[in-house]
């Protein structure tokens, strides 16, 4: 695809530590010359190809460029927001259209990946070069979000939580520039209580403590993101439980309305969006109100469609597969609805998601959970016994999830109602 507006990085005779930085807009070409500009530019568009969260720069990462490490923190956004008027007026204005600029950062360059023309390799060698080394405190920082990355990855959800409680702890009341990354581990802690279900009164204090984190903080367009997330998050805690219906649609309507502040329509936006239509997709279905919730599940597909297109790290927590196992899973939920059985196309599609080892354990066994819903809603006991138990011995892995407990308490329903021993399947 051809945009009309491009920002490209290009290194004189293919020397890393020589970066020029050009714009193109239609056929007008025009260069920046200002080093610290220069670095600036540089380290946003690296982070923009290469990091979480749409490539967000805070200004402790300014200060460790070498042209603006002497000096002080508060003169930084200062710096730039003064200086932007000194830049050629092309420059100005193509930096006004993309680049939130302000003196608390953080920024951020509003352009999709393929806007930002450069040698990557070379690039990279720039930043190494450019960059103040870390102090050993942010490489303990680093580590622990691997930690949780790790732990996540692999379902112990104890070890995520455990260091994400240090985490907190370690840098809670640190300066403002790291209440954005505190917030976040809150919101990580909320979404392992979502899946695990420990203890409900955590998911109310982490919300609660990280929207007091980011009310403080500057309209950035990551403080957007993470407020929607939270609304998110606050409706999922309520969802399918009656006499909540309000308040579910209220905090759906609440995310999506604030992701409309949000102009990249980065992976972290796209499945924000792709959940919220299909929670809201899920409870018309509850209300018998299939014809709406065909709309809003459309729209959910939609979103989730095109993050195929969007190989950019993210933040916000998705299912991989989320496409063809939401497809599946709202059939199901449809057939449970109307008190049908899962049918044989249904368990083939299930199976062949099985098979792919790309699709996450975690959306297959709440996709089970459905499927053994069915065959309950539709009197297929027998069915429905042979089914749990095998997904019971499938997904011992998440043995921490409502989901795997949810079936767990389904067998011993179904042997009761069957009038078989009750005792644990060995």
């Amino acid at each position: 695809m051809e945009y009309p507006e491009v920002l490209r990085i290009e290194f004189s005779g293919g020397v890393a530590q020589k970066p020029r930085v050009l714009i193109r807009i239609d056929d007008r070409r025009c260069e920046i010359r200002t080093e610290r500009w220069i670095h600036f530019l540089s380290l946003l568009a690296y982070r923009r190809l290469t990091q979480p969260m749409g490539g967000w720069v805070t200004l402790d990462d300014v200060r460790r460029l070498v042209r603006f490490s002497k000096l002080p923190l508060h003169s930084i956004g200062k710096y730039l927001l003064s200086h932007s008027t000194d830049l050629p007026s092309p420059f100005e204005s193509f930096l006004s259209r993309h680049l939130e600029l302000n003196t608390h950062g953080p920024y951020a360059l509003y352009l999709q990946p393929d806007q930002i023309k450069t040698n990557s390799a070379l690039l990279e060698q720039f930043i190494a070069w450019a960059y103040v080394p870390k102090s050993s405190e942010d490489r303990n920082w680093d580590f622990q979000w691997e930690t949780v990355d790790t732990a996540l990855s692999s379902f112990e959800y104890t070890s995520a939580q455990h260091a994400l409680t240090n985490l907190i702890a370690s840098e809670e009341n640190s300066d403002p520039n790291t209440r954005l990354s505190v917030a976040w581990a809150y919101i990580y802690l909320c979404r392992i209580e979502l899946e695990c279900g420990r203890n409900p009164a955590m998911l109310t204090t982490a919300t609660s403590r990280a929207l007091e984190l980011i009310r403080s903080l500057p309209n950035t367009h990551e403080k957007n993101l993470l407020a929607s997330y939270i609304a998110a998050i606050q409706a999922l805690s309520k969802a399918g439980a009656d006499g909540f219906e309000s308040q579910v649609q209220t905090h759906i309507t609440e995310s999506i309305q604030i992701l409309a502040k949000v102009p990249i329509a980065s992976s972290d936006k796209l499945t924000l969006l792709g959940g919220r239509y299909y929670q809201r997709a899920y409870e018309k279905t509850r209300r018998g109100d299939q014809a709406a919730a065909a709309d809003d599940f459309k729209l959910s597909q939609k979103f989730y469609s095109r993050l195929k297109d969007t190989d950019e790290p993210r933040k916000i927590l998705h299912d991989s597969g989320i496409l063809e196992g939401s497809t599946l899973q709202y059939g199901i939920i449809r057939r449970v609805v109307e008190a049908e059985a899962a049918s044989d196309e249904d368990l083939m599609d299930y199976a062949a998601l099985l098979c792919d080892p790309t699709v996450s354990r975690l959306l297959m066994v709440n996709v089970a959970t459905w499927i053994a819903k069915s065959f309950i809603q539709a009197g297929q006991l027998d069915q429905a016994l042979e089914f749990v138990r095998d997904s019971i011995r499938r997904y011992t892995l998440l043995h921490d999830t409502l989901h795997y407990r949810s079936l767990i308490g389904m067998e011993n329903d179904l042997l009761h109602r069957l009038g078989q021993d009750t005792k644990p399947q060995k």
